[in-house]
């Protein structure tokens, strides 16, 4: 069996100066919110947003599962989603929502904030391909390299090459990941964003357009191809912006037709964005109304995740 490479970043500044710095239920947090979303007993939580249908509730072929086996996937369950933030970060002048639900009880989806060093903040939401226990166990492992190349690398960029070489010399068969790695200077706003085959992190300005801020980026997947080069861009992160990011469980969510949600024809993601007005929550919840609204009580088909963040008017984090 191939041992799990340790991650290193040869990172240097600028001048040659080192770099220094090291289904089942969903799990929602917004600013100062923590926990689960409490919901009405139709499954109505205190949003409007109706709450998806759990896995358990899909109709299933064969006999039914051995307790055991039922009990092991609770267990797996309980402790994926204390991998993953048990709250959102409190930070002077920036907002923060998130929403996780997996298709089954346990996936391949995940999300994270990283304090590092010198003012930064980094932003991490991967996605393995498949869903379930296989999933989740990769993501599980990722989950830790990826907060040790976000400390140890320079940029995203360098981050996601170490990723990509560290998954590929393991081998996940055919499996690969996608991911979505930012870096946000929290005192100057500047917002460092690399795509790993991800779609694309999208920025709604305080003045209602939208920005896709790496699409056509050309970075594959990690896991594909060793020595695989990846870029970042840079932006100004101003007050009134809001960032979001998201798994391909938000656009490849499916009408009773069969129709998804979010294409190049119908980018109703975007539509969302530039006619929602508000702030960080008020983008994260249009949404997911909206991902609701088109579904229409179908089983949900991949898992889901969203994060947005973004810079207040001069208004303190987690305030009421």
């Amino acid at each position: 069996m191939k041992r799990s490479p340790i991650i290193m970043c040869e990172a240097h500044r600028a001048g040659g100066a080192r770099a220094s710095h090291g289904p089942g239920r969903p799990v929602l947090h917004a600013r100062n919110i923590r926990g689960r979303r409490s919901l009405t007993r139709d499954g109505e939580d205190s949003n409007g947003l109706r709450a998806y249908p759990e896995a358990r509730d899909i109709p299933v072929q064969g006999d039914p599962a051995p307790a055991w086996l039922v009990h092991d996937l609770k267990v797996a369950e309980e402790v994926q989603h204390r991998l993953l933030p048990q709250s959102v970060p409190r930070l002077p002048d920036y907002d923060f929502f998130t929403y996780y639900r997996a298709a089954y009880e346990v996936g391949g989806d995940y999300y994270d904030f990283v304090p590092m060093s010198g003012d930064r903040l980094g932003i991490a939401l991967g996605d393995v391909s498949g869903k379930g226990v296989a999933a989740a166990l990769i993501m599980a492992k990722f989950s830790g390299d990826t907060r040790h190349a976000l400390r140890t690398c320079e940029s995203p960029s360098t981050a996601a090459a170490a990723l990509n070489e560290a998954i590929c010399e393991v081998g996940l068969d055919e499996r690969y990941i996608t991911l979505s790695l930012s870096v946000l200077n929290t005192r100057t706003g500047r917002l460092q964003v690399c795509s790993a085959g991800h779609p694309p992190l999208l920025l709604r300005r305080a003045e209602g357009t939208v920005e896709e801020l790496t699409r056509g980026s050309g970075c594959l997947p990690l896991g594909i191809m060793p020595g695989a080069a990846y870029a970042h861009i840079e932006v100004e992160l101003r007050p009134g912006d809001v960032a979001v990011i998201y798994s391909d469980g938000v656009t490849d969510a499916r009408s009773p037709g069969g129709w998804l949600f979010d294409t190049h024809e119908q980018p109703r993601l975007r539509r969302v964005l530039e006619e929602t007005d508000g702030a960080v929550e008020a983008v994260g919840w249009a949404i997911l109304r909206a991902v609701q609204e088109f579904s229409r009580g179908q089983p949900q088909a991949d898992d889901l995740t969203l994060v947005c963040f973004g810079r207040t008017e001069g208004r303190s984090s987690g305030s009421s």
